[in-house]
Formats: C-alpha cells, sequence, structure tokens
C-alpha cells in the first residue's frame, strides 16, 4: 500500500501504531521508499521492536502504557492536545494515510480510536484497516480483554460513524495460529 502512494501522498508522510511487528514493517516501507514516518509504539512497547522501527527510520512516539492507550492518543492529537513529544499535534499536516494492521481488535474505545484516525487524515486521505474477523476467542488466551475479531458490516457502520466515506471491506488473507486458520478482513475508506 505504501509503495502504491502518489508523490504529493509520499511527500505527507505515514502515520501508524503498534507494538511492534507492524511498527517495523511500516518503517522499514516508508524508509526504503524516501517517505517519513511517525509510529506510535505503547512505553511498554519490546526495546528491540522500538530501537528496530527507530532504525528502519521512524520517528517513534512513546504513548500509554498499552496499545490502547497509544492509539487513543491519536483523538487527542486530532483535538491538538499534546502528541506525548510536546510538540502539540503529531500532525503537523494532515497524513494521506493511516494503516493499522492486527491491532484494533487490542482497542477497548474503538469508536474513539476511528474518530482520530479521520481527524488525523487530510481531505481524501485512506484508512486501511486489517484485522481478525470475528472468532470464538480462542486466538488469545482466555483473559485477554479485547476484541475477538470483528464483524465485517460492524467495522464498516464504524468507519462510517466516524466520518468515513466510500467504505468498502473485503478479504485480506488469514493468519495461522497454533494449527487453526483466522480469516483477516481489510476495510478501506476515504
Amino acid at each position: 500500500r505504501i509503495s502504491r502512494l502518489s508523490a504529493g501522498e509520499r511527500a505527507r508522510g505515514v502515520v501508524a501504531a503498534s507494538a511492534g511487528n507492524h511498527a517495523q514493517g511500516v518503517a522499514w516501507a516508508a524508509s526504503e521508499l524516501g517517505i517519513a514516518s511517525r509510529v506510535y509504539m505503547p512505553v511498554g512497547a519490546a526495546l528491540p521492536k522500538i530501537a528496530a522501527t527507530k532504525a528502519y527510520g521512524a520517528e517513534v512516539v512513546l504513548a500509554g502504557s498499552t496499545v490502547d492507550e497509544a492509539l487513543g492518543l491519536l483523538e487527542n492529537a486530532g483535538a491538538g492536545e499534546s502528541g506525548g513529544d510536546g510538540s502539540g499535534s503529531p500532525a503537523e499536516q494532515p497524513f494521506d494515510l493511516v494503516v493499522t494492521s492486527n491491532v484494533l481488535h487490542h482497542v477497548g474505545e474503538l469508536d474513539r480510536v476511528l474518530s482520530g484516525f479521520a481527524q488525523l487524515l487530510d481531505s481524501g486521505g485512506h484508512v486501511a484497516v486489517a484485522d481478525l474477523d470475528r472468532e470464538d476467542g480462542s486466538f488469545h488466551d482466555h483473559d485477554f480483554g479485547g476484541h475477538h475479531g470483528f464483524d465485517r458490516g460492524e467495522v464498516a457502520a464504524r468507519l462510517e460513524a466516524a466520518g468515513f466515506v466510500d467504505v468498502t471491506v473485503g478479504d485480506a488473507g488469514r493468519v495461522v495460529k497454533a494449527g487453526r486458520d483466522y480469516p483477516v478482513f481489510l476495510a478501506v475508506g476515504r
């Protein structure tokens, strides 16, 4: 997706939130293409993942103690509050693309975060959300406090409620964990 950005979109940069693997992927891809990237990671993220994300060229903003709290920062950023680095809004210029991969099922206040994504985007910007389809709770341990995946229609409705239009949801692949397939969707809107 990052490789398909126009020259104008590339000049604006990309933003992501993750506790590690997705952060590194976004940072690497952006760096390879000469695109600035900012990644929000929880303060407790693994130090090697933080270091690798920085080494791939991303500006890392540590905020909150969970991915949920780091993502919640995006709402505050859109309202002009401190972005955790003392500089005010983390998006001095709005972004053309916000991408999240298998992160939102960890987020308790999903609607708040989706609204924050909308606030970070330039007019005509896009959001791309890849995450788990609704599942029986076996993907994470029984003490998991997040969502057990999402109903695709519900995701589309929540994106629209957050202000996105032209929302589509389709198949994005699968994750195999402990010998079991878990379908993944891709929701895109602008």
